[in-house]
């Protein structure tokens, strides 16, 4: 159950941001009517009776957030000419805050304005006493500024105020920054009705939902998330954001979170110069900007949960949805963040999607071909896709099969077709560039291996290494879905991944090194049962 304290304060997030657009908009009557709203739901000191220094920093913060808004209130107050009006309830205030130069500037503005020009100065020199005094500076640049023009008698009264107080504020813009949806594509059903069941929950509770759709390399997680995210955009009416991370991009480095805020921010109305340096700075300001609104966030292709967390939306409302080749066990964790694994097509999709790619008359004519394609591509969407190109340069079904069929047990079949993106090594080898060296090394001396599914002890036989080692390394392997791990401790991998440890293993290790570690494999099948193998 979300806590009062926290729904209130979205509210008063809400209203700031509303008032802050009424004021950039030039409605000063709206924006402190929307000020007004915001500040009456503060109902005294927040979280008042709780001990300890993290309630403490909440506090100070919370009370930093009531008293900015208060600020900018007042500017707008002062903006439509309620000088008189204003001058008691900021006297006050800098009473409270003598330090606080944007009060005092306030103060001095709204005094001159109602004809009490030397009260005004009296003020400047109170402050600027205070500030040698208690802190050795003199006042800021602004509040000398304000001081020369009283001294002037030109200081710009009612809306040509505004040019003296206005803060920097974000525009209201409504990005819509989706991809385009693959023309053909297989509905995945089951993910589809998971997904739509967590935002119902969420949009009703309201809450902050994170899905993570998790998955080996060429899966088709990005055409799920693109497509979903396109069906449920209408429910998102502030916009929409995307960014490809470049999480395993194998010639790109990964994207700097903080670029990646950047752009969001300038997408979201922020100019540049008032783009805030720095990912904890940038990801505050992201997050107050869409406090209170409902934009979903496309992160595609997520290197870690280290590179998503400061992408994430803070409210209720929104919607992140993520990609990547790893588990994101940690935005479980730190988000709560809900995982769809999606695993290759059944044979069924499989068909379906050739008939997409080629057309249902080729399939249907060459039944045998297609049916063998499906098999030696591993349903995989990726390698489908790569042997349908084939077929729309005009190569019969029976012939990209016989190519696949000849092929087997590597790669060959699936490159050269001068798109890295369809290039099934280069996609694979942007997962294994993610490895620790022992983890490599591992995955490289597992393809002499049997069969498609391993244990921990037939891994340890092969790479002649104690079974804790390989349990670790195991692990690392499966957190990028190089390797799948099971609930009964076996693991599996897919065919096309294990015909790419095979080239790995003969170029880099060479296949005469390959001898020892298969010679050990075959004495640990010989010393007793392995679970894997008496199943089989």
């Amino acid at each position: 159950m979300t806590a009062p304290e926290t729904i209130d304060l979205n509210m008063f997030k809400r209203c700031v941001y509303l008032a802050r657009e009424a004021r950039r908009n030039g409605d000063h009557a709206k924006s402190a009517s929307f000020f007004a709203e915001g500040l009456a739901l503060w109902a005294g000191p927040p979280l008042a009776g709780i001990p300890g220094p993290r309630a403490e920093a909440q506090r100070h913060l919370l009370g930093e957030l009531r008293l900015t808004a208060l600020e900018e209130r007042l500017a707008s107050d002062i903006e439509r000419g309620l000088y008189a009006e204003s001058v008691a309830e900021l006297s006050a205030l800098v009473a409270e805050h003598p330090l606080r130069e944007r009060l005092c500037e306030l103060l001095m503005i709204a005094l001159y304005g109602a004809g009490r020009p030397s009260e005004a100065l009296n003020a400047f020199h109170e402050v600027g006493h205070l500030l040698r005094k208690e802190l050795g500076i003199s006042p800021s640049a602004s509040l000398q500024a304000v001081q020369q023009r009283i001294l002037s008698d030109d200081l710009p009264l009612a809306r040509e105020a505004q040019t003296v107080v206005d803060p920097p504020v974000a525009a209201a813009v409504v990005p819509a920054q989706l991809p385009a949806q693959l023309r053909h594509f297989v509905r995945r059903d089951d993910c589809d009705r998971q997904m739509s069941r967590l935002l119902d929950g969420a949009l009703s509770a309201p809450a902050m939902l994170t899905c993570a759709v998790v998955g080996m390399a060429g899966v088709g997680k990005s055409a799920l998330a693109v497509r979903w995210a396109h069906q449920v955009a209408p429910r998102f009416p502030d916009g929409q954001l995307f960014a490809d991370l470049r999480g395993f991009d194998p010639n790109r480095d990964p994207l700097d979170p903080a670029g990646v805020l950047g752009e969001f921010l300038r997408t979201l109305g922020v100019g540049a110069a008032d783009v805030p340096e720095g990912v904890a700075a940038r990801s505050a300001l992201f997050r107050s900007l869409l406090a209170g609104r409902r934009v979903l966030v496309l992160l595609d292709n997520a290197r870690d949960a280290q590179q998503v967390r400061p992408l994430l939306p803070g409210t209720e409302g929104c919607l992140a949805l993520v990609t990547s080749r790893r588990q994101m066990w940690g935005l479980v964790t730190s988000h709560q963040a809900h995982l769809i694994p999606l695993g290759p097509l059944d044979e069924a999709e499989s068909r379906e999607l050739l008939v997409h790619l080629l057309g249902r008359r080729r399939v249907e004519a060459e039944p045998t071909a297609a049916d063998e394609i499906v098999s030696r591509c591993g349903r995989l969407p990726l390698a489908l896709a790569v042997a349908a190109a084939r077929g729309r340069a005009g190569f019969p079904l029976s012939a990209i099969a016989m190519k696949l069929r000849m092929g087997r047990g590597t790669l060959d079949a699936f490159t050269g077709t001068g798109d890295p993106e369809l290039d099934v090594r280069e996609i694979l080898l942007g997962s294994y560039r993610v490895l620790t060296p022992q983890a490599a090394e591992l995955f490289r001396s597992l393809a002499p291996h049997p069969g498609p599914q391993l244990t921990a002890q037939s891994a340890a036989a092969l790479a002649g290494l104690p079974l804790r080692q390989v349990s670790g390394l195991l692990t690392e392997l499966s957190q990028v879905h190089l390797l799948t791990e099971h609930a009964d401790g076996r693991y599996s991998w897919h065919e096309l991944v294990r015909a790419y440890a095979t080239g790995l293993l003969q170029s880099r290790d060479g296949a005469v090194e390959s001898g020892p570690a298969v010679n050990r494999l075959a004495d640990h099948f010989r010393s007793g049962p392995d679970p894997v193998r008496s199943a089989v």
